[in-house]
């Protein structure tokens, strides 16, 4: 006998995966206004200070707010407890393998150049990230789980992902549509990856480490050719 699913219960993960989508839009829009005020007025708001503090905040704190009213501990909601070694160790894995590629096959000489500015540390390699895997898998990828299939989940919180990084390239970048469309699919494959390790091992901190990874091996370290 099959069981079916109470409709209380369908209705309870609808209002989720509603909030959850009403989160990640949330963010995308305010994210496009920023931006646009950057364009208009680059001073203040292109000052890498606060566009790295306006960044984090405008990913993170849609996703505390959901994952605020949730009933259950935060933590576990958000898959943080449980399993977490296993979550380092495989993010760290992974990351490890694919950066050791990239790095082997385009760069000659190697060098790990760390910045000392606050705003590159804050946002793209502590920041982002962190909020980014808050919004997008501890949230909208478990609740979309809920509704639909994990393939499903899995390319919807993708894409969604890469939709954030569109205003950035579109409008500061300057990036003509192909090279866009382009760095469309990369980052959608990324928050494939990211996606798989977090549903493989159940633990967010496995996406957690291999994007706080990726983005560390691509801002510090450079190409140094040897004359």
């Amino acid at each position: 006998m099959i069981q079916q699913t109470p409709p209380t219960q369908v209705n309870q993960d609808t209002n989720l995966l509603t909030s959850a989508l009403i989160s990640v839009f949330f963010a995308i829009i305010a994210w496009t206004v920023y931006v646009i005020l950057i364009t208009i007025a680059p001073m203040p708001f292109a000052n890498d200070t606060l566009r790295a503090i306006a960044r984090v905040s405008i990913v993170l704190f849609p996703a505390l707010i959901h994952v605020m009213r949730q009933p259950e501990n935060a933590l576990d909601y958000l898959q943080l407890r449980s399993y977490w070694f296993r979550g380092l160790v495989v993010g760290a894995l992974v990351a490890g393998i694919y950066l050791a590629l990239f790095i082997a096959s385009t760069m000659q000489n190697p060098t790990l150049q760390l910045s000392d500015n606050f705003a590159i540390w804050f946002n793209f390699i502590i920041g982002s990230p962190f909020a980014e895997e808050l919004l997008f898998r501890g949230v909208l990828f478990n609740e979309l789980k809920r509704v639909v299939s994990a393939y499903w989940a899995i390319a919807i919180s993708a894409i969604l992902f890469a939709v954030l990084h569109l205003p950035v390239w579109l409008m500061l970048d300057g990036m003509a549509l192909p090279t866009a469309l382009q760095s469309f699919v990369q980052i959608s494959l990324y928050g494939v990856v990211f996606a798989m390790l977090m549903h493989v091992t159940k633990s967010l901190w496995a996406s957690l480490t291999a994007h706080w990874l990726n983005n560390f091996i691509l801002l510090s370290i450079v190409d140094s050719i040897i004359s």
